[in-house]
């Protein structure tokens, strides 16, 4: 639920082909933005989502999440999404979506282990390579930009709201194998349903922390009124919170017009 104070959260959603963005910039009606980066940036009329196409590879998902965090004021309780395909061993039903329930680096010592969303669906262990892999592991499905991005958008966020959707687009590639553009953006369009249902999810866990993590109505101006100190702030912040949830209809300032000290006026009303 979002506080009526404050203004949503949107989505930061990390793509690495332009075929793979366009399917949700139509979805969510993004128009490309005018930055001085070479990424291509894309975002809606409300300024609430953003997309970036990253590139291939591991640094390119790493530095197109952080930019893309700077150019679009994310913050921490922010949803973060990786969309992208990715190979898989014949277990995985070509087309078929997954999401990341474990992330694995085969050159760097990260493993990352994404919070599940609640129904979620389908979810795997997804390896992030350097390489295109012509037989993928059993079990697990194979990209390049998963782990780059999760190490990034998890530093930049809580891990409860990054998550990386994949969905299998072949069964292992050599060197000489190419799946066309237009192959790739229909395999993302077929499955807008299923990723539109976990940015969803996303948004409900994001702007659900950001409500549980701002400040109470009145903290700012009670709080500049006096000196507090850290611990009588924290006290000052849990009263209002116990305040807003337990007495939503009644006017805490005007109840404070009759108490000689904050702090002890609020306990003893709300402890009454």
């Amino acid at each position: 639920m979002v506080s009526n104070n404050r203004r949503p959260l949107g989505v930061r959603v990390v793509v690495a082909l332009a075929c793979e963005a366009a399917p949700i910039v139509a979805r969510y009606r993004m128009r490309r933005m005018a930055t001085e980066s070479p990424l291509s940036i894309y975002g809606d009329a409300d300024q609430l989502h953003y997309l970036v196409v990253s590139g291939i590879g591991y640094h390119a998902a790493t530095m197109a999440t952080a930019y893309l965090a700077g150019v679009s004021g994310a913050c921490k309780s922010t949803a973060w999404l990786n969309v992208g395909i990715a190979g898989g061993s014949p277990g995985y039903p070509l087309g078929s979506l997954w999401l990341a329930n474990k992330i694995v680096d085969t050159h760097r010592p990260n493993r990352f282990y994404p919070a599940l969303l609640p129904d979620h669906g389908a979810s795997t262990t997804v390896v992030t390579v350097d390489q295109v892999e012509d037989k993928p592991g059993s079990g697990t499905l194979v990209d390049m930009e998963a782990a780059g991005f999760y190490r990034t958008a998890s530093g930049l966020a809580t891990h409860e709201t990054v998550q990386c959707l994949k969905v299998v687009s072949d069964h292992g590639m050599d060197a000489t194998s190419k799946i066309s553009k237009a192959k790739v953006q229909s395999l993302i369009e077929a499955q807008m349903t299923g990723i539109g249902i976990t940015i969803d999810s996303l948004l409900d866990q994001s702007n659900t922390l950001a409500t549980r993590w701002a400040d109470p109505p009145y903290f700012a101006a009670l709080s500049s009124e006096q000196h507090y100190t850290v611990s009588q702030a924290q006290q000052l912040r849990l009263l209002l919170q116990r305040w807003h949830i337990l007495l939503p209809h009644e006017d805490v300032l005007s109840f404070l017009n009759g108490q000689t000290t904050v702090l002890t006026g609020l306990t003893k009303h709300l402890d009454a």
